[in-house]
């Protein structure tokens, strides 16, 4: 009962389809009193559910097209007043989406859900080092798109990195 929050939330972030998210929070959910025996420290239960739900997410996503993942709440006309930290993460948010598939879903993992290198390579099938070169990409883009944006009037509420940003506009929170 305790996990399904955990696991529904990140289904819901990774997958981006609320019917989807459901469907895998589900399944994982069912499957995790056969699996919880593997794990050999319980400070670690939290961590290891993480990865999991990543793990199974990244596989449900190489089944269904890239189009049902685009958000149906889009909007790219800013106002040219300065945003919000919330707008300003939404921003942040909705040109990571606009990233190329895999380096999304690595700047996502690495960045929102604090998944480590080494367990995003090893879930996507990609070197530690395509990862940290993807996610240093990803992050690039994002402050050159806000950049372009900047440029155009909008103001940004702060400075903070991408990776703070992402975690408010998902978490609702920069620290958390």
């Amino acid at each position: 009962i305790f996990a399904h929050a955990s696991v529904s939330f990140q289904c819901s972030r990774l997958l981006n389809n609320s019917q989807l998210a459901e469907e895998m929070t589900e399944k994982i959910l069912k499957s995790l009193s056969n699996q919880i025996s593997k794990i050999e420290n319980a400070d670690h239960f939290h961590k290891w559910l993480g990865n999991v739900t990543a793990t199974r997410c990244m596989k449900k996503r190489e089944q269904v097209s890239v189009g049902e993942y685009i958000p149906e709440t889009q909007d790219l006309n800013f106002p040219s007043k300065e945003l919000s930290k919330a707008e300003t993460a939404q921003v942040a948010l909705i040109l990571a989406d606009s990233l190329p598939e895999d380096i999304r879903i690595c700047l996502i993992l690495s960045a929102c859900c604090r998944v480590s290198t080494k367990s995003i390579a090893q879930m996507i099938g990609f070197t530690e080092d395509t990862v940290t070169k993807y996610t240093a990409e990803a992050e690039l883009g994002i402050r050159e798109q806000m950049q372009v944006y900047q440029n155009q009037g909008v103001v940004f509420a702060d400075s903070l990195t991408v990776g703070a940003l992402l975690r408010t506009a998902m978490y609702g929170k920069q620290n958390r």
